[in-house]
């Protein structure tokens, strides 16, 4: 391995086991090596042993301004920075917690992060939020919680380095599931010797139903690197698992609501139909205004409370194009972003919610709280959509109107559903999350991560859900915009589908047989 003026050249001769030692002599031979000395190092280091990752790190640390590598690692070397995160296994005691993510205002992973935050302190924690912007409607936090606000810039590592110096954090967690920054950042907190808690807050497939296939690869490598993932059903949690992430648990969500919150009965509520969501496709907006003119043909009296908004202006206007076109506009009342949930949960008599796919929505745990029946599309992954809830088959716009309109109707099957609803909802209430979080929080403290007892997963049931989303993309998602090779990737990846569905179809004999043996293959492996 030699230096020359402007580049650094790797002799592989020497063998995997003396690189390592060869580059310390070469970069103490160079008093001011350049930026494009350490780009054609990094580039070129796959070469090392990863049992010398942590010295690898080290050694450049020393040679190079840490800021400038750490930044070049992630942003454009992130495999790399990925491998080296993963192979720092030493974790700290968790004191003080630092979230960083985009905003505080928006869905269901804002909320959580505001509940947590409260979950946190009471548990001794200190606690501190960073994000890249601030908006209004934001949810609030408690006033022990310090905010920082840390725009996206060339400086943005070096400002969120020196927060969490300045607060003495140990402990970093990441929401933001669906953005390469969060999964850059995550693996910079880790080569940074932070504890890292990633939490997935869609299911295993969201990528392929948000036509978000580049998603797959970046969030696995993060996943892998980070200290802990945490997922929001059993059935990821064994995804995780079986795709290489190791510690990866299943933690609830915390509900909204107590137990103590009261629910109105059938005869205080309002012939009202709630749907309460961010209004795009992974929403199911799209089946939105089929579905009220459905309802609306057998209950001409009930009203449509839409709480939300729409995340672009083409979905705006398409859904206002469809609704006037259907002659429903005047049954619908826009809410908007609404702090007044409780409001329109305890004076509805239904909640629909069309998703596509989803992780452990809080509108149902909200609605539960109440006592309101939820219509949904089945996905029989979600951890909290079984009791209270009504599932109809995926896209079946007719079913989940037949149901909202049996629901209206019928007095005893409404107070059926609406009693079951509150049922079980201990396993979502602060004190139940008081006592998951400590345990993890001692397996982290400690490094010791114990196995835990997943409840067992129908594998049918998986297959089921990846064959759903891949028949979504399918029909949804044009590949005239991915790259050629791209394209090649997933028309080879169809055609494998294709085979096996051939090979094994659906509910055959022939497919239980396959997934028996590959069931016993793997305990062997374990």
């Amino acid at each position: 391995m030699t230096f020359e003026q402007k580049s650094v050249t790797f002799d592989e001769s020497v063998g995997r086991e003396n690189l390592l030692s060869s580059l310390r002599s070469l970069l103490l031979n160079n008093k001011n090596p350049t930026e494009e000395i350490l780009r054609e190092i990094l580039s070129r280091a796959q070469l090392i042993n990863y049992r010398d990752a942590g010295d690898f790190l080290d050694l450049l640390s020393q040679h190079f301004e840490k800021s400038l590598l750490f930044k070049i690692l992630v942003e454009d070397f992130f495999d790399l920075a990925a491998d080296l995160a993963a192979s720092k296994r030493k974790t700290q005691s968790v004191k003080t917690i630092a979230f960083i993510n985009e905003k505080l205002s928006g869905g269901g992973v804002e909320r959580v992060i505001s509940l947590l935050v409260e979950l946190f302190l009471k548990l001794g924690k200190k606690v501190i939020v960073i994000t890249e912007i601030q908006t209004s409607n934001e949810y609030s936090l408690p006033v022990d919680c310090k905010r920082f606000v840390v725009p996206l810039s060339e400086y943005r590592y070096n400002e969120i380095e020196d927060i969490l110096a300045l607060n003495e954090v140990d402990t970093v967690v990441f929401t933001d599931y669906w953005r390469e920054i969060s999964f850059k950042t995550s693996v910079w907190a880790k080569l940074k010797n932070f504890n890292v808690i990633s939490q997935e807050h869609n299911c295993f497939f969201c990528p392929t139903f948000e036509n978000a296939l580049w998603r797959y690869d970046m969030r696995l490598k993060a996943y892998k690197a980070s200290t802990v993932l945490t997922c929001l059903n059993h059935y990821d949690e064994q995804l995780w698992k079986d795709s290489g992430v190791e510690n990866v648990f299943y933690v609830p969500n915390p509900s909204t609501f107590s137990l103590s919150v009261g629910h109105s009965p059938w005869d205080q509520r309002k012939e009202r139909v709630a749907l309460v969501s961010r209004f795009c496709n992974d929403k199911g907006i799209q089946f939105v205004p089929k579905l009220i003119r459905l309802i609306l043909n057998n209950r001409p009296d009930v009203k449509f409370y839409l709480c939300g908004w729409f995340m672009s202006e083409s979905d705006k206007q398409q859904f206002y194009d469809e609704i006037q076109k259907l002659q429903v506009a005047d049954a619908i009342e826009f809410i908007g972003r609404t702090h007044h949930i409780n409001q329109v949960m305890n004076s509805s008599k239904v909640m629909i919610l069309p998703s596509t796919h989803e992780g452990s929505p809080m509108v149902i745990l909200e609605a539960r709280s109440f006592g309101l029946p939820s219509v949904i599309f089945d996905m029989p992954y979600l951890d909290n959509g079984t009791n209270g809830v009504v599932r109809v088959p995926f896209g079946d716009v007719f079913s989940m109107a037949q149901e909202v309109i049996k629901l209206l109707s019928d007095q005893s099957y409404w107070e059926d559903i609406s009693q079951k609803a509150r049922l079980g909802l201990e396993q979502w209430q602060i004190d139940n999350l008081m006592i998951v979080w400590t345990k993890l929080f001692k397996q982290i403290s400690t490094g010791d991560f114990l196995k835990q007892e997943s409840e067992p997963v129908n594998s049918e049931q998986i297959m089921t859900e990846f064959y759903k989303a891949q028949k979504y993309f399918n029909e949804n998602f044009s590949l005239t915009s991915l790259s050629e090779s791209e394209t090649r990737k997933i028309e080879r990846y169809n055609s494998i589908v294709r085979v096996i569905h051939r090979i094994c179809p659906p509910n055959s004999f022939r497919k239980k047989v396959l997934l028996y043996t590959a069931r016993k293959i793997k305990k062997l492996l374990n």
